[in-house]
């Protein structure tokens, strides 16, 4: 029990209620109310009880000490208020976690990290309540989002919540406060303002817009968009406009580039895993000092687009479940792409599969193919000077000798030039 507690009093007492209760309590808990007869075990524990009030009392009477017990006991209850937030959110007990939230925000009203704890799991509170889709729970999502937005400090964060409120009252049809009615015409659609606010808001942002793709069949435009610096974990961009975008040093982990538009985007230092690119159209794009691996560019266009200095492999090594030691590569598929045009100049493709890939004037110069599968391309002035094509795979290759190589060609043990 706090000080407070002690005295039956709340933390807002006043001086004169602290001292009322203070006497009320002594006469109660005093030694000498007890029978003379009294249990001597009972006796001490009174006595215990007696001078803890003292000392409480005594703390609390005195400003300074009182000033200073506070500060304490507002960080104790803190720390502990946000463990239990954190235990609840993570056993999936959200109404608990934003109960726990709202009393820390009461507690400390002006503390930032708290407020934004508050906002944060409000938001994620919106977003379960958002999935059953019951009208109902739609409109409890849009007051939990509503009152995030006014707690929140954090502009990041604000920046997610506005764009999930946004999305929430596209899909309820809410126009200044009113609710789509039963047959009238959804008129509200997602702007490429509201989308870019989406992909920029973190995880939630990213749900949300995944959320939007699955229940909406149109994408709004997002030609031009700079999404560079940013992470983005498995968004679906998959048809997306994107068309002369910038992606300089993002990450993407899992994300649906699939049939999308990203001719002429920059994607500069970007890093992909596990990345679908097939059937897109990257022509022209610059993907400079790109490092990508377990990523597919199947039947992609990438005409004329830049690769120097990329990496599209990197080489795993570790214990399987067995307790086996395993190594290889997680490589990028380029099956079936076009580069024709293509500048991969001192790029690292080794153990990737271009089976099938287009390399008309393709300039390989300084490449690392290394163990590369290049079977049935079409090779028509591919500049390979420089590259090393060891132990690379050119069968049924329509014809290597159309090629440029000189003396540092790399050939050992390539197959298929005969």
């Amino acid at each position: 029990m706090n000080y407070y507690e002690i005295l039956g009093v709340e933390s807002t007492a006043t001086a004169e209620e602290i001292k009322e209760a203070y006497r009320n309590k002594a006469k109660e808990l005093h030694p000498d109310t007890l029978p003379r007869d009294v249990n001597e075990t009972v006796r001490k524990l009174a006595e215990e009880k007696f001078k803890e009030l003292n000392h409480a009392y005594e703390i609390l009477s005195d400003a300074d000490k009182k000033r200073e017990y506070d500060a304490e006991l507002s960080n104790l209850q803190r720390a502990n208020l946000m463990k239990k937030i954190r235990d609840f959110f993570n056993n999936g007990q959200l109404s608990d976690a934003v109960e726990c939230a709202k009393r820390l925000y009461v507690l400390l009203p002006e503390d930032a990290e708290c407020c934004d704890i508050y906002a944060e799991v409000l938001q994620e509170l919106a977003i379960a309540l958002e999935e059953t889709k019951t009208a109902e729970n739609l409109t409890q999502a849009k007051e939990y989002l509503t009152t995030a937005l006014e707690v929140v400090k954090s502009a990041e964060i604000k920046n997610q919540i506005t764009a999930n409120l946004e999305l929430l009252k596209s899909r309820t049809g809410t126009t200044g406060g009113r609710e789509r009615r039963e047959g009238e015409t959804q008129t509200i659609k997602i702007t490429t303002e509201r989308a870019f606010q989406m992909l920029r808001g973190g995880e939630a942002g990213i749900r949300a817009w995944n959320q939007f793709r699955a229940m909406e069949n149109y994408i709004p435009s997002l030609e031009g968009v700079d999404l560079s610096g940013q992470i983005l974990i498995n968004a679906n961009l998959s048809g997306a406009n994107l068309k002369n975008s910038k992606f300089i040093k993002a990450v993407f982990r899992e994300v649906n580039f699939s049939n999308s538009n990203l001719t002429e985007c920059d994607f500069t230092g970007t890093e992909f895993t596990n990345a679908n690119f097939n059937n897109a159209d990257i022509e022209s794009a610059n993907l400079t000092s790109v490092f990508c691996y377990a990523s597919s560019f199947a039947n992609a266009n990438l005409q004329n687009a830049i690769l120097n200095q990329s990496k599209w492999f990197v080489v795993f090594g570790g214990t399987n479940k067995s307790g086996c030691f395993e190594s290889g590569y997680l490589i990028t598929d380029f099956q079936g792409a076009n580069l024709s045009g293509a500048s991969v100049i001192g790029a690292s493709l080794r153990e990737c599969n271009l089976e099938g890939a287009t390399l008309t004037r393709t300039n390989f110069s300084n490449a690392d193919l290394t163990g590369a599968n290049l079977k049935n391309t079409t090779i028509v002035d591919t500049d390979f000077k420089g590259t090393d094509l060891s132990k690379a795979d050119l069968t049924g290759a329509n014809a290597y000798y159309f090629a440029f190589h000189d003396g540092n060609t790399k050939i050992n043990e390539t197959k298929g030039i005969d």
